[in-house]
């Protein structure tokens, strides 16, 4: 552990010009901030959140469906753990309950196992899927509609080849492929 020495001058905060830039802004924040950082441990994740039965406000038919749907997908929660909604991919997700010993790990899990990005008590990135359905440039109702718009506003349209104004209006109105 290394100590950062800092003062608080007329003209604001200042940490020493020894430290290096990181350790700097670190000192300069906590200055501003009046404030040392917060640790970034479970302890601190659950802090406040009380019991599984506490975290629905005694809406009691609530926590028993939520309980009720976990079971059903084979999770029996415990008391203590905290039920996270975000997390949950349909009420009573068993994967949304964050056991006591799980904490900011578990997330993670979840998170990396449903392909989810997350910022906060947790960061993590989740890869870029490749997007494996084939490009549509225009759905077909919405082409017969436009062109029933167009044959109604230049009824000369309608001896035209029926393929040849499809490929028009897509091409006008479609995305590019």
């Amino acid at each position: 552990m290394r100590t950062l020495i800092g003062k608080i001058t007329k003209d604001g905060y200042q940490a020493n010009t020894e430290s290096d830039e990181m350790d700097r802004q670190r000192l300069n924040d906590m200055f501003a901030s009046r404030r040392a950082p917060q640790s970034q441990t479970d302890r601190e994740l659950f802090q406040g959140k009380g019991l599984l039965g506490d975290q629905f406000d005694g809406d009691e038919p609530m926590l028993d469906k939520v309980v009720g749907i976990a079971r059903s997908h084979g999770y029996n929660p415990n008391p203590t753990d905290f039920y996270n909604g975000g997390l949950a991919r349909f009420v009573g997700d068993p994967l949304a309950f964050i056991p006591a010993t799980g904490g900011r790990g578990h997330i993670r899990k979840v998170c990396e196992m449903t392909n989810r990005s997350c910022t906060g008590a947790v960061e993590y990135t989740a890869p870029l899927r490749e997007d494996t359905t084939p490009p549509v440039r225009l759905a077909n109702d919405l082409v017969e509609r436009q062109l029933h718009e167009d044959i109604q506003a230049n009824p000369d349209l309608k001896h035209k080849d029926k393929n040849e104004l499809r490929e028009a209006i897509i091409d006008k109105h479609g995305a590019p492929v």
